[in-house]
């Protein structure tokens, strides 16, 4: 298990998508500490699939020998009333990331209270 927190800005763009950025950190598999800021798109797929795309800066001493870098993050997730869940995949890539990655986090969503 690899604990971590983040915080998520969405906004609706259009009628079946919404843009986000997301900005984190967590302890990654060799017990580094990973921080990390996307931006992307999630399609409304169903009432609840969402299916998405973001590109995601990445610094942690585990990938690339410690450099922070770019990369592309296909994501899917579930939603709820106020409650999601979202699974990432970063495919394994010469020498910046030398295994395949699959990460699964909640989302609590508490835009009304900010309004």
């Amino acid at each position: 298990m690899n604990p971590g927190l983040g915080v998520r800005f969405r906004k609706p763009w259009r009628e079946r998508l919404d843009l986000f950025t997301d900005a984190g950190f967590y302890r990654d598999s060799a017990r580094n500490t990973a921080v990390f800021i996307g931006s992307g798109g999630l399609w409304h797929a169903t009432e609840g699939a969402r299916l998405g795309l973001a590109l995601v800066l990445m610094k942690s001493d585990t990938y690339n020998h410690g450099d922070a870098f770019i990369a592309p993050a296909p994501l899917v997730a579930y939603e709820w009333d106020r409650v999601g869940v979202s699974m990432v995949y970063f495919p394994k890539f010469r020498d910046v990331n030398l295994t395949n990655q699959v990460g699964f986090w909640l989302t609590l969503r508490f835009e009304e209270y900010f309004r």
